[in-house]
């Protein structure tokens, strides 16, 4: 490739992460993208104490169809170091995605902690013998309403979609859109499938995290210098990659679910393998 036809590239893709993001959102666009969480939030006050036991036990019984360690892997990914390890190839296709995903997790863990202290609620460990459930991982008593992976899982999906939403190609970008948000649902499913969460807790854990996750996609729009600095790519890369380190050496809860952190990790030094020969092809040029 001739030096012309990489600095065109680099112009095309420049060009493309700058100009989709700079689009504002109009007021009817904002209700629609907060109306579901407030239906869900109805939806939450609603579940009596008898339905949620009764819906947490079919729930958590009917997912023994599928390996401990498929749930294991699934519950890994509201793990905020090992998602966040796992955005990171949007450093090479849509940075400001990432930068949003990263922006939301202020919001998120302060509404986590907070509700978390406020409510105060057991966990289904706490309130059932353990003979009625399956349990998977470490016996987790307190804290229970939030369930804060679930917040994780759906303020990292909604500032991924805040940001690529609406796409050039529609069909594509609507699966790849249902594929996001069906991540997180699986995600909040696997707090009850490994008998850490109630249903309530998870329904309130998507409705922070989405949040969250338009508070950070915000913060992305309010201020792209935020996202737009190549040396600001740089430095998350490695950030990323120290991360990515950390969580292959750390003692994880769910040890059957190791392949999700080596899964994240893989990918991780992919991206960073791509930077770098980006970086080599620039000086080059």
């Amino acid at each position: 490739m001739t030096r012309q036809n990489i600095h065109v590239a680099d112009a095309v893709i420049d060009s493309e992460s700058i100009q989709a993001p700079e689009q504002r959102w109009s007021g009817a666009r904002w209700l629609a993208w907060l109306g579901w969480p407030l239906l869900i939030a109805l939806l939450i006050w609603a579940i009596s104490p008898d339905q949620q036991v009764a819906l947490f036990t079919a729930i958590n019984l009917q997912a023994q169809a599928l390996p401990d360690w498929f749930w294991s892997m699934l519950t890994l990914f509201g793990d905020t170091a090992v998602l966040l390890v796992g955005l990171s190839p949007l450093l090479l296709w849509r940075r400001q995605a990432l930068v949003a995903a990263i922006a939301a997790i202020p919001a998120g863990g302060l509404m986590s902690v907070s509700a978390k202290r406020l409510a105060d609620a057991p966990r289904p460990a706490a309130v059932l013998d353990i003979a009625q459930f399956h349990l998977i991982g470490p016996t987790l008593n307190l804290h229970s309403f939030p369930s804060g992976h679930t917040i994780t899982a759906f303020a990292a999906a909604a500032a991924v979609l805040a940001v690529i939403l609406p796409g050039r190609h529609r069909l594509r970008t609507g699966l790849l859109a249902a594929a996001i948000i069906a991540l997180a649902a699986a995600v909040g499913l696997s707090r009850i499938a490994v008998g850490a969460h109630w249903p309530r807790d998870v329904l309130a854990g998507a409705v922070f995290g989405w949040l969250a996750g338009l508070s950070g996609a915000w913060l992305t729009r309010r201020f792209p210098v935020l996202w737009r600095s190549q040396r600001l790519t740089t430095g998350l890369a490695v950030v990323l990659f120290a991360i990515g380190v950390w969580v292959l050496l750390r003692r994880i809860d769910y040890p059957l679910g190791v392949a999700a952190v080596w899964l994240v990790s893989s990918s991780c030094a992919v991206t960073m393998i791509a930077l770098t020969r980006q970086r080599i092809a620039r000086l080059s040029a």
